[in-house]
């Protein structure tokens, strides 16, 4: 609950000055490190120019010594350091280096799986005829399916999970097979790197075994080709299909970036060999997290040019996806399919992750009966259990119908589904469909038509003149792009949407039809993305100064900083060495009153008090309210504070105030941190968040919090109150136009 400002201890202010502070260098690719990551490893990319020499010479200063290369990513390597070191201080010795893109933590990621008891006999996801309790034909009409095909010997899919039990009799007929490997004999036949790599790898130990410890990785191979109509247990989506397997998360279900990114690289290069190539359609990816790894991102980026579709685990939190972080789901790559779990009864899985521009399609993912160790059969649920039901139906249309590339092979997983209300939150609407006698089903499709609004994730913008606002939207007919969307048109200009690969456009003709709008006409504009979808963007005048928020690309500027020992309702006054012209006062200000409720003010030395409230807050002349909620420091913590310093150097400083590790006074399970970046030679505001989820619905991502920026008593840009829109990993940038 949120307390009267009057009930809580009011502390006077505070006087710190930052006279004796010295510059600090600016490094926008830096990721803070709240996310949990493999302690002494780092991940760090080069943009290639830099030599080895250099690198190896930093790395040794915080105990860094290269573990391995990635070729899938030119310039990533793999360091371990001395865990004497903090992450942080190893972080910021290799960003010193100009040719350093990014430099970031081996993020932890988890399988996407929950145990269910009792054992499900029957695999209702591929025929449901209310054996389990569920509605009859909530399922992907798998019979069907196989009466037109039963797959392929000449598709692949690799599992990178806990690895597969390559002796399970019901997979055995389906296994990869690497045909310049002699099992057996201890050498690397093949020279890639691996010894008796006759199924697949185990990329945490580097061995060419893939042998589960876990089931998980089992499970899901069962689910996507196990042999069917051999007799013997279950069968899997593609009846026949080759599984390779590669091994990166641990029995306990656990593994490393670092580990994802050597399979990738491993099917990467299986797919590109010269000799007897691999022909993978996709990899089966039932696992994620909360680390936003640039280095994954540039992997699965490699996969997309090379024709690799990557199906991936939403995630089991019943989370919006929308508004929260989690990955890879989230990462927004053309050759992702972002995958939720449906029930019996074709209801959305109670545990499963959504979002209505994030998360793709819906298949079956509770109760679902596959293989596991030991001969097994058990019965899971999870949205890893959805997941490998998209995989193997991607083997199957790439099997039906082989001339298909990876944008129509996944254009058909999502059009040719049956859409439901339960999965009106999803970008399809739909839970996949192998084949039926009605236009659905990706093996029949015919007329499904999927049309739905991507970016932006609000219904309302602002956006300057002259400033940019990313517009993009899904429009597929079956397997075929479905034409370029007109947003709007009027005597002076038509906003539309194409899908060339230019100007914002990810890739070409892959049905996402895109547009990096710069509009040069101030006003209000009624976007219609059709089928009653309207964002209103509103358009800054360039006659009366007015601040204008727009989402920017996220850059949080990662500072050292000085404690201001901030406590629970108090207000601390921070002075600068330089004036901020804020509002584009020429005279400028160079003290900040800075509340512990995430609030700034040039101009009232109060604390606005913990409820909060729309702006413009009529007791207040000036606020910039970057999360302003009932914030307080972390008792006992000793990282939890606000925090402010100076970084650049003259003309161009920068004033950041971070507030690190804050609390809401009513939740102490978790914590958000963010930022507000004051210039010394511009009227802008940047906020960067880099956490906003306190693990609470109620206060997440701005849930019970106020964002915008105030001028008077009476004016003020508002972005969101009490509204779950302000995503962990973004920017606002407020622009005065």
């Amino acid at each position: 609950m949120q307390f009267n400002c009057f009930a809580k201890l009011m502390l006077c202010l505070c006087l710190f000055s930052f006279g004796s502070l010295g510059s600090l260098e600016i490094n926008q690719n830096k990721v803070k490190n709240t996310m949990p990551y493999r302690l002494g490893h780092v991940l760090v990319r080069t943009d290639c120019g830099c030599q080895e020499d250099e690198l190896w010479t930093m790395a040794a200063r915080v105990g860094a010594i290269p573990k391995r290369g990635f070729d899938i990513v030119p310039g990533l390597w793999l360091f371990s350091y001395d865990s004497a070191f903090e992450m942080d201080e190893v972080l910021d010795e290799f960003l010193l280096n100009e040719k350093v893109q990014y430099a970031e933590p081996d993020y932890y990621y988890h399988a996407q799986m929950t145990p269910n008891d009792p054992l499900f006999p029957q695999e209702w996801g591929l025929n449901n005829s209310g054996q389990t309790g569920g509605r009859a034909g909530a399922d992907i009409n798998a019979e069907s399916m196989w009466n037109i095909s039963t797959g392929s010997s000449n598709v692949a899919v690799g599992i990178i999970d806990t690895g597969y039990d390559y002796t399970h009799a019901d997979l055995i007929p389906n296994l990869w097979v690497n045909v310049l490997e002699i099992p057996g004999n201890g050498i690397d036949d093949d020279g890639n790197g691996y010894i008796d790599d006759v199924h697949g790898i185990n990329a945490i130990l580097g061995t060419g075994d893939p042998m589960d410890n876990n089931s998980h990785g089992t499970h899901v191979s069962g689910t996507t080709g196990a042999r069917g109509n051999n007799g013997i247990g279950i069968s899997g989506v593609s009846q026949i299909v080759q599984i390779a397997g590669c091994k990166f998360l641990d029995q306990n279900g656990t593994g490393g970036t670092s580990d994802a990114i050597t399979c990738l690289q491993y099917y990467l290069n299986l797919k590109n060999r010269r000799t007897s190539p691999v022909n993978f359609v996709v990899t089966n990816n039932s696992w994620g997290g909360t680390g936003p790894s640039s280095a994954l991102a540039d992997a699965i980026t490699a996969h997309r040019d090379a024709g690799i579709l990557f199906a991936t685990a939403a995630g089991n939190s019943s989370a919006n996806n929308d508004t929260g972080s989690f990955y890879p789901a989230n990462f927004d790559i053309a050759n992702v399919i972002s995958v939720a779990a449906t029930d019996a009864n074709d209801g959305l899985a109670y545990f499963s992750n959504y979002g209505r521009r994030s998360v793709h399609v819906g298949a079956p993912g509770y109760g679902i009966i596959s293989t596991v160790l030991n001969q097994g059969y058990a019965s899971y649920s999870g949205t890893s259990m959805a997941t490998p039901h998209v995989s193997g139906l991607a083997a199957m249309i790439k099997a039906a119908f082989p001339n298909l590339d990876y944008k129509a092979v996944k254009n058909l997983v999502l059009s040719s589904g049956t859409p439901l209300a339960s999965l009106s939150s999803t970008i399809s609407g739909r839970r996949i469909r192998g084949a039926d006698s009605n236009g659905t089903g990706a093996l029949t499709c015919s007329n499904q038509l999927v049309h739905s609004r991507l970016r932006p994730i609000p219904n309302t913008a602002s956006v300057p003149v002259g400033g940019t606002l990313f517009l993009s939207a899904e429009n597929i007919n079956c397997q075929t792009p479905a034409g370029a969307i007109t947003l709007y048109s009027d005597t002076h200009q038509t906003i539309t949407l194409q899908d060339n690969g230019t100007n914002g456009d990810q890739v070409a003709n892959d049905g996402i039809y895109s547009l990096l709008w710069q509009p040069q006409i101030a006003g209000a504009y009624a976007l219609n993305f059709g089928n009653g979808d309207i964002v209103t963007v509103t358009v800054g005048s360039t006659t009366q100064p007015t601040y204008h928020v727009s989402s920017v690309p996220y850059s949080y500027e990662t500072i050292t900083g000085v404690n201001l020992n901030e406590s629970d309702e108090s207000v601390v006054s921070v002075t600068f060495p330089f004036t901020v012209p804020f509002n584009g006062n020429s005279a400028g200000y160079n003290v900040l009153y800075v509340s512990s409720n995430g609030t700034i003010s040039f101009t009232n030395t109060a604390n606005p008090g913990p409820t909060n409230q729309p702006l413009p807050l009529s007791s207040f002349s000036t606020m910039a309210a970057l999360f302003w909620d009932d914030l307080t420091p972390a008792a006992g913590a000793s990282n939890s504070n606000v925090y402010a310093a100076i970084t650049g150097s003259a003309p161009n400083r920068h004033a950041v105030i971070e507030f690190r590790n804050m609390q809401n006074y009513a939740w102490d399970l978790g914590s958000g941190t963010f930022q507000a970046i004051f210039y010394e030679n511009s009227p802008d505001i940047q906020f960067n968040y880099l956490n906003t989820n306190f693990g609470n619905a109620t206060y997440n991502f701005g849930a019970s919090a106020t964002v915008g920026v105030q001028t008077s008593t009476s004016t003020a840009t508002q972005y969101s109150f009490n509204s779950p829109s302000v995503n962990s990993q973004s920017s606002l940038l407020f622009h005065l136009q």
